[in-house]
């Protein structure tokens, strides 16, 4: 006699998905919609999707495709859930369902009874206190998902991402061992350990600075920074690299390099670090001799670190990352599986306000675009403003629309011109018809519909100014009517639309706009066209 504890889907964890999804516009398309589509209706099902980015590639020439994994290979896990709908369901805010998110680590096994590999995986749960009694630390899947007592097997949908990538295995440089997967998960622990006594204090809680993902984003850049202090501070690595610049380890050391590059641009959004994260990374360091963690919860720093503030982004965008680096991802996906209740529903994790799709995306997009410049931004408007001008000064000259003022001595008069063309109509204009029109450059859609939205926006930028003086502002009637003024409004708007795809920046394109607008006011005639004089 035996009593059964915990239950573990046997197909889920064979090295056989049910599906291959090949081609990284294929695996974008699957991590960002397919794979939480029709959460709802897919209750009590298991699927398995092995997601490859390169199209064609050698696994179409396996048989088994499980033949990509050995026995022994470590994988890393990010894992999602969702929320509970139905009778007795979890409240929604605001149309956002927050879900829940861990990063874990994978092992290929053999199983002991059927002596087939399968995944066994375990997460490290950055939890706060809770009233479900889940202890922050390492669980077993079998445990936390699996229990029939407490699991989450049969009362929420999951999504498990293993992800194998060849640059995350050990390095071994003349005796000098670098392993990303032990230091990933030593920082991951660290955390665990520190959620579990609340820093000291006893209480560990949940806010948009400091959360499930919040703190296990920040375990991983840690664990980034780790590795290149470690990197940068051990001569004998560099000497290695040096003297073997063609090995096989070389080229995955490279590949890891440029992983962590992206990985920091997502945690790290705005360029400026979290200074909190700065503080523990450099304490864990050895760096700063003060004692103690930080943990400081403010509206500043859920700014910093707003792109790993809800699950379900810090979930489909580090996947994306790892798709596009050359990775191998097999979503393990679980809908209340394991017992049947019909009082409770799948219900699928969001992003802010996600239950508004339009709403949701929008925000979205004006949240990506509002970052801060950089020095390759200020580049990009220089060049188009070259650009431009190289094509719209002969233009307006040889029609006569342009002519070169005598001067603007009202200097307070200019000033305030500047301020007020400043956000209109350089930061109204580029808002609506660029940042909230145009996809982010992030968004990953293809050439063709990035074409037919641009070509959309900038219709409308165009037609917009006639309407506008027949409308709201009668003193661009006649000038935003004749055809000269629409054919440079209309090579501005595109400038301004190929700038935006080349720094997904709503600043770049609000700076060459107000320039523009400003020449032309100020120095080349547009304030007489438009109020009669200077």
């Amino acid at each position: 006699m035996f009593t059964v504890q915990a239950v573990k889907p046997r197909s889920l964890f064979q090295l056989r998905p049910e599906k291959t999804i090949q081609g990284k516009t294929a695996g974008i398309k699957y991590i960002d919609r397919q794979n939480w589509q029709n959460t709802e209706s897919r209750k009590g099902s298991i699927q398995s999707v092995l997601v490859i980015g390169e199209e064609g590639s050698k696994v179409d020439k396996l048989s088994p495709p499980h033949s990509l994994l050995k026995e022994g290979d470590y994988a890393l896990v990010i894992h999602l859930f969702g929320g509970i709908g139905g009778e007795k369901g979890e409240p929604i805010l605001a149309g956002t369902v927050t879900g829940h998110f861990s990063y874990g680590l994978a092992q290929v096994v053999r199983d002991t009874f059927t002596n087939e590999l399968q995944f066994d995986i375990k997460y490290q749960q950055v939890y706060a206190q809770n009233s479900n009694g889940i202890i922050s630390g390492t669980h077993h899947w079998e445990n936390y998902m699996g229990n029939l007592e407490k699991g989450w097997l049969g009362t929420r949908p999951v999504s498990d991402v293993v992800i194998k990538l060849d640059a995350l295995k050990d390095y071994d440089f003349g005796g000098v061992i670098l392993s990303p997967f032990r230091e990933f998960m030593y920082q991951l622990q660290i955390m665990t350990a520190r959620y579990r006594t609340g820093d000291g204090t006893g209480v560990a809680r949940v806010s948009p600075a400091t959360s499930c993902v919040q703190d296990s984003s920040q375990a991983l850049f840690i664990a980034i920074r780790s590795i290149e202090n470690k990197f940068y501070s051990t001569p004998e690595i560099q000497t290695w690299l040096k003297s073997h610049p063609d090995d096989p380890q070389t080229l995955r050391f490279q590949q890891l390099v440029s992983l962590g590059k992206k990985l920091e641009k997502a945690l790290v959004p705005r360029g400026v670090v979290r200074p909190d994260w700065q503080k523990n990374s450099e304490y864990l360091a050895g760096i700063n001799a003060r004692n103690g963690f930080v943990n400081e919860i403010s509206i500043v720093n859920s700014i910093l670190s707003w792109r790993s503030m809800m699950p379900r982004r810090a979930h489909d965008e580090v996947s994306t990352i790892f798709l596009e680096s050359g990775a191998e991802l097999w979503f393990l996906r679980t809908n209340q599986v394991g017992g049947y209740d019909p009082d409770i529903e799948s219900v699928a994790p969001t992003v802010a306000l996600g239950q508004f799709p339009l709403i949701s995306k929008l925000i979205e997009r004006l949240i990506f675009a509002s970052r801060l410049m950089n020095g390759q931004d200020w580049l990009v408007v220089g060049m188009t403003l070259l650009v431009y001008g190289a094509i719209a000064l002969p233009l307006g000259f040889n029609s006569r629309f342009l002519r070169v003022n005598r001067g603007f001595r009202n200097l307070k008069e200019l000033f305030q011109g500047l301020v007020v063309i400043f956000f209109m109509p350089s930061l109204i204009e580029e808002l609506i018809f660029r940042v909230l029109l145009l996809p982010h450059p992030t968004e990953k859609i293809s050439t063709i519909m990035w074409c037919f939205w641009a070509a959309l926006s900038l219709f409308l930028f165009i037609i917009y100014h006639p309407i506008n003086a027949l409308t709201f502002h009668p003193q661009g009637n006649p000038t935003f009517m004749t055809p000269i003024f629409l054919t440079l409004t209309g090579i501005l708007g595109l400038v301004c639309t190929v700038a935006y795809q080349l720094t997904g920046c709503l600043w770049v394109m609000v700076i060459i706009h107000w320039a523009v607008v400003v020449i032309w006011q100020y120095s080349l005639g547009g304030k007489e066209k438009l109020y009669g004089s200077n």
